[in-house]
């Protein structure tokens, strides 16, 4: 989260960040022959919240409050 934060210094490259994170959630929901980090109702769930976010960027909130909240709110693994 915190490298994340540090890379993105404007709205465009939140965007562009939301874009690439759609992406590779898509990529995970329809490549089935990978070895699954997330189930596809898992996946569905983060490409909802990813374009929940995009919503809000596109209309005109702090890129900075977007990113957190939908940073804090994906998944993570403990080791």
């Amino acid at each position: 989260m915190i490298f994340v934060q540090k890379k993105i210094t404007s709205k465009e490259d939140a965007l562009l960040f939301i874009r690439n994170f759609t992406g590779f959630l898509q990529t995970l929901l329809l490549d089935r022959n990978s070895s699954p980090l997330l189930t596809p109702v898992e996946s569905a769930g983060l490409i909802r919240k990813v374009t929940t976010a995009r919503q809000f960027l596109d209309n005109n909130v702090n890129y900075k409050l977007v990113l957190d909240i939908l940073l804090l709110g994906l998944p993570f693994c403990k080791r």
